[in-house]
């Protein structure tokens, strides 16, 4: 049971270093990216992706990271279906600009 618990606590240990760190690239000092440099999450409007067009993505489909995700992401997947006649859309992958996971403005 000792060994149960040791591991236990060991995990939780771990667990919550690795939170402290997560998205940064580079040291961390009292919990913020010292480097500056962080590595952009998913799933908020504040790390979406904007094309020219001004529309807005959840995932930048030329990042390989943001790529692999929006893979799963079958509600991403199917927004973009439903708004596969955009003309942002359009405007923005005649631009060379691929974002997936198309997010309605308007809300």
């Amino acid at each position: 049971m000792k060994n149960v618990y040791m591991a236990a606590t060991f995990m939780l240990f771990i667990g919550v270093m690795n939170t402290a760190n997560a998205g940064c690239v580079g040291p961390t000092v009292m919990g913020n990216c010292a480097s500056g440099t962080e590595i952009k999450g998913y799933g908020s409007s504040n790390d979406s992706y904007q094309g020219s067009s001004g529309q807005s993505y959840s995932y930048d489909l030329s990042n390989p990271a943001d790529s692999n995700r929006y893979s799963i992401d079958i509600d991403a997947q199917k927004r973009d279906q439903q708004n596969s006649n955009s003309i942002n859309t359009y405007y923005d992958q005649s631009n060379g600009q691929y974002g997936g996971g198309y997010e309605d403005d308007d809300n």
